[in-house]
């Protein structure tokens, strides 16, 4: 009697601690997309035009935390009409450490909100002579991430005062 009760129990048991030992989302996701920016610095007045923006980002999820820190790498550039109908095409390259804090994580939705803090290049292709302009680049986010691969974000870039611009992203994570 007492092998039968022992094993009703260890079979009752065994789900439940197989579920508690079971990752909701694995130890790194990688993630790659693209999107619109839109640039806040009006600079004089001058017509600025939306422009495209593409990223990839490792991250690290981790265990005891709702909390995922990587990196994340974007390329981003834009339209702003100058005098005499001249266009500039500025571009702004940035290596940013983030942080996302996600009560959700592993849900089919999933929302978070984050910042990270790192090194954004911005260049002017009018500007043959000067090099870039390379600084301290902060970078606050929110988003959601759906169906466990697909995500959303919008963030702000604040780096050098003519180059600040709302980035709106769609990713694929894996």
């Amino acid at each position: 009697m007492k092998t039968i009760i022992l094993s009703l129990a260890i079979a009752i048991m065994l789900p439940v601690l197989a579920g508690a030992q079971k990752r909701e989302v694995p130890r790194m996701n990688f993630e790659f997309g693209g999107g619109a920016n839109f640039w806040a610095c009006k600079d004089g007045g001058l017509k600025v035009e939306a422009g495209p923006s593409f990223f990839i980002e490792g991250r690290y999820n981790m265990d005891e935390f709702p909390v995922n820190v990587g990196l994340h790498i974007d390329i981003s550039a834009f339209r702003r009409k100058r005098e005499y109908n001249d266009y500039e095409k500025p571009r702004s390259l940035k290596f940013v450490i983030v942080g996302d804090y996600s009560p959700r994580r592993g849900k089919y939705v999933s929302p978070f909100a984050g910042i990270g803090i790192g090194v954004a290049s911005d260049e002017h292709d009018f500007e043959m002579h000067t090099p870039p302009r390379t600084g301290i680049c902060l970078m606050p986010r929110v988003g959601v991430r759906l169906l466990k691969h697909v995500a959303f974000t919008l963030d702000y870039e604040i780096s050098h005062i003519s180059h600040n611009h709302f980035d709106f992203k769609m990713g694929f994570y894996f």
